[in-house]
């Protein structure tokens, strides 16, 4: 429960933000493509096939998504420099969500290494 209520007021604060090229704009940005690739994570965990690759799927759609979303946005006001700086702010909290999510909220997998082997991660929780 505790981490949907982070994941709505994350949501809520990002819509708050308005469009421009200050720093309240690219955080809003940075913390929509996080949001984004959190949540499509967590959504390729829960597919057998998929699950080893989580990370990269949710990454590759918030991406996906800014890189759309700023090329429409570009097509129709123009300003290639303040698109390709939010697509950058996007892509980076797309990395960060992504990465978060796989390692410290979602229950880590058995991966297969070519150079490791198999292994497993550790996952603790302690409730607040």
């Amino acid at each position: 429960m505790k981490k949907i209520l982070l994941l709505l007021s994350t949501v809520t604060l990002s819509l708050q933000l308005h469009a421009n090229d200050s720093f309240n704009s690219e955080a809003s940005h940075f913390v929509g493509g996080a949001v984004l690739a959190g949540v499509s994570t967590a959504v390729a965990d829960q597919f057998s096939d998929y699950k080893q690759d989580r990370a990269i799927i949710g990454f590759g759609v918030s991406a996906l998504y800014g890189l759309v979303d700023q090329s429409i946005q570009y097509a129709e006001y123009g300003g290639a420099g303040g698109q390709f700086l939010d697509f950058t702010a996007n892509t980076l909290g797309a990395a960060f969500g992504a990465w978060l999510t796989d390692k410290y909220i979602l229950t880590p997998v058995i991966t297969h290494s070519q150079t490791e082997g198999k292994y497993v991660g550790l996952a603790l929780g302690y409730t607040f």
